[in-house]
């Protein structure tokens, strides 16, 4: 099967509903970009058992200040 072109950034993926929503998109075939505070190490293993593209983007996006130009 091809894979698909797009990433999806999911925000939290380490647990909750972030973690979730990964696992969703995964199975639409979307590669998945996991952004956490510390690497969300168990989620991306877990991803990639099942085929999926997975990396961690480690950083805080909880504050607009700290990316403000």
């Amino acid at each position: 099967m091809k894979e698909r072109e797009e990433v999806a950034v999911i925000t939290g993926a380490a647990r909750g509903i972030g973690h979730r929503v990964s696992f969703v998109l995964a199975e639409e075939r979307f590669r998945i970009a996991a952004n956490e505070l510390h690497e969300p190490e168990e989620t991306l293993e877990a991803l990639r058992s099942t085929g999926t593209e997975a990396l961690s983007v480690p950083g805080d996006v909880s504050t607009r200040r700290r990316y403000a130009a």
